[in-house]
């Protein structure tokens, strides 16, 4: 099963974003992006309602 990072690396690479263009529209630094996608960290439930509005997802 995929990772919440991994998820999170997909759907950036489909849309064809880097880790500081996406960063910049959630409005978190680059390096907290990073440590989402590399699962170090998850992000908190606001930065999850941020990520599920710009992919039209539902958390």
């Amino acid at each position: 099963m995929a990772t919440l990072g991994k998820k999170l690396l997909n759907l950036r690479l489909k849309q064809r974003l880097s880790q500081m263009e996406i960063a910049d529209i959630l409005n978190v630094s680059q390096n907290a992006y990073h440590r989402w996608e590399s699962d170090k960290c998850k992000p908190l439930a606001d930065n999850l309602l941020k990520i599920s509005h710009y992919y039209h997802m539902d958390i």
